[in-house]
């Protein structure tokens, strides 16, 4: 088996930083859910809940995008990308911390929308510029 670098992570800011910063915001938004069950003392589900079902919501969609992101950040990272990587990883990072905002705020504000709109096309920009390095 190969070794990897010893400063494989150095080689790849981007994507630690990345992963360094959405890692922070998923343990934040893990400790709203925990602070919130205990205040509310339900264990289970959001007891219908409205706050508590928007820090689950805030929580889990951020679980959910975050690895396709991180995977495809690596991935272009390693096959030499340029400074639009660190551009479009800042900006998803920062739709994230901008959509979990404005959820745990209401269910409907612009915040959840402007956040979700960037990770989605960042998402899909990404993916197709690494078809496109495969083309």
């Amino acid at each position: 088996m190969t070794e990897l670098p010893e400063n494989l992570v150095m080689s790849l800011p981007i994507s630690a930083i990345a992963a360094a910063a959405l890692g922070l915001l998923i343990v934040a938004l893990a400790l709203n859910v925990s602070r919130l069950r205990l205040r509310l003392q339900i264990s289970l589900g959001d007891g219908e809940r409205p706050e508590l079902s928007r820090a689950i919501r805030a929580h889990g969609n951020t679980v959910e995008n975050a690895p396709l992101f991180l995977l495809l950040c690596l991935l272009l990272e390693l096959t030499g990308s340029g400074a639009w990587l660190a551009w479009a990883a800042l900006l998803f990072v920062l739709g994230r911390y901008v959509y979990a905002w404005g959820l745990l705020r209401r269910s409907f504000s612009r915040q959840r929308q402007i956040g979700a709109l960037l990770s989605y096309l960042i998402i899909a920009g990404m993916s197709l510029a690494l078809l496109l390095r495969l083309a």
